[in-house]
C-alpha cells in the first residue's frame, strides 16, 4: 500500500495506491479507516469494484444512514415501513419516495444511490444531485444529526468532471487565540436558500436538497466542532446560513464573509479531476466542504457515481461533534434515536 500526500488541503489529504480492495482483510480495511480519520479526504485509486463490494466495504466502517425516514416519521409519527404498507403517505411524499427508489442501484443496499443526470423514459432523475455543477456544501449541513462521512465511487463517464474539497482545520488553527475563542462561541441559525447548491433549478431535486440540508426551520448549530478523528474545524453551513445567533444580519454576513474568504484559499483546496472512472473518494462531512465541476458547459448527462453516506460507528465510539455545547450533542443523539425508530423493519 502506497500513501501520497494530496496537493492542497493544508496538512490533510492522502492518495492510496497499490491496494487490492477485492481481497483486503478486515484488519487492513480498518487500518485504512484509521488513516482516513486523520486525513479527512482519502482517494483510493486502481480498483474495479462491483457496487455490492463497494457498499459492503464501507458498511464495515459504519452504518449507512440517510435522513428521509426521519423526516417522514416527524411528519406522520409512524415508521416508514408502516407508512408504506398502510398507504399513509400523501401524494407529494409518495412521489419523493418513488424518486428515492429510482436512485438506488441495488434495492438490497438502500444506503447507496446514483449521482447522475440520467433520466428514465418518463423524464425522471435516475440519481441524486442530478446534472450540472454543485456549489460548495456539506451534506445535511444544518441538521444536528448530520452524517459524518461520504464516499463517492466513479462508475461511468467520470472523466471531464471534478470533485473538489476544502478543509477548514488549518485555517482555524492559524487564527489568534482570541478570535478562536470568539468563533467557538458562535451558533449559526439556518434556513434553506433555493439554488444555493445546484444553481440550475430542478424542482424535484430542490425539494430533496431542502429536506436534506435544512430539515429544521431556523435550525441552530455551533460553528466550531470536531471531526470523528478529533480534529477541530469549521462546520460551515454554506447553503443554509442565515445569521449568527445574537448578532445582526449585517454583522453576521460580514463575519461569515471573512471566514468564507479565509477558507477559500489555494492551500486548503484540492480539485480531483477524474482520470479514471473507478476512483473512490472518501471524505469527511463534518469540517470539510466539497463541490462539483464539469467540463462541456457543466453538462454530463451520462456521468454516474455511486454515493454512500455513513457513520464511523465501527471505527469511533460515541462521536459527539459539539465540543463546546453539550445541548447540541443531546439533540443529535435524540434525532439519531428517532431515526432508529423511523427505520424499524427496513433492511
Amino acid at each position: 500500500m502506497k500513501l501520497t500526500k494530496i496537493p492542497g488541503l493544508g496538512r490533510f489529504g492522502v492518495y492510496i495506491d497499490d491496494v487490492d480492495l477485492q481481497n483486503i482483510t478486515k484488519d487492513e480495511w480498518a487500518e485504512i479507516g484509521k488513516i482516513h480519520l486523520s486525513s479527512l479526504v482519502t482517494i483510493i485509486r486502481g480498483n474495479h469494484l462491483t457496487p455490492a463490494k463497494y457498499y459492503d466495504l464501507f458498511s464495515e466502517w459504519g452504518k449507512p444512514r440517510f435522513s428521509r425516514p426521519l423526516n417522514f416519521y416527524l411528519k406522520y409519527g409512524k415508521p416508514l415501513k408502516q407508512l408504506v404498507t398502510q398507504d399513509l403517505l400523501d401524494e407529494q411524499d409518495k412521489h419523493e419516495l418513488r424518486l428515492a427508489r429510482l436512485w438506488q442501484i441495488d434495492k438490497r443496499r438502500p444506503g447507496m444511490v446514483r449521482v447522475t443526470g440520467m433520466k428514465n423514459s418518463k423524464g425522471e432523475s435516475m440519481g441524486v444531485f442530478d446534472n450540472g455543477e454543485l456549489l460548495w456544501h456539506s451534506n445535511e449541513c444544518s441538521d444536528p444529526a448530520f452524517v459524518p462521512a461520504v464516499s463517492l465511487m466513479g462508475y461511468q463517464e467520470m472523466i471531464g468532471s471534478c470533485t473538489g474539497f476544502v478543509t477548514t482545520a488549518d485555517w482555524f488553527e492559524t487564527q489568534s487565540e482570541s478570535f478562536k475563542s470568539e468563533l467557538r462561541e458562535l451558533v449559526t441559525v439556518n434556513n434553506y436558500r433555493p439554488a444555493s447548491l445546484n444553481p440550475v433549478i430542478n424542482e424535484e431535486q430542490e425539494q430533496f436538497y431542502k429536506n436534506n440540508m435544512c430539515p429544521i426551520p431556523n435550525g441552530e448549530l455551533p460553528l466550531i466542532i470536531k471531526s470523528p478523528g478529533g480534529i477541530e474545524g469549521v462546520h460551515l453551513p454554506a447553503n443554509t446560513f442565515d445569521y449568527f445567533k445574537g448578532m445582526s444580519k449585517k454583522d453576521s454576513v460580514n463575519l461569515y464573509n471573512k471566514i468564507w474568504n479565509g477558507l477559500l484559499q489555494p492551500q486548503y483546496i484540492y480539485e480531483h479531476w477524474y482520470k479514471n472512472d473507478n476512483d473512490i473518494l472518501i471524505f469527511d462531512n463534518s469540517i470539510t466542504l466539497h463541490n462539483r465541476k464539469i467540463e462541456n458547459n457543466g453538462i454530463s448527462t451520462n456521468r454516474v457515481g455511486l454515493r454512500i453516506q455513513f457513520d464511523y460507528n465501527h471505527l469511533v465510539e460515541n462521536y459527539e461533534p459539539f465540543m463546546h455545547n453539550q445541548q447540541y450533542n443531546i439533540q443529535r443523539q435524540h434525532r439519531i434515536d428517532l431515526m432508529a425508530t423511523a427505520t424499524e423493519g427496513i433492511g
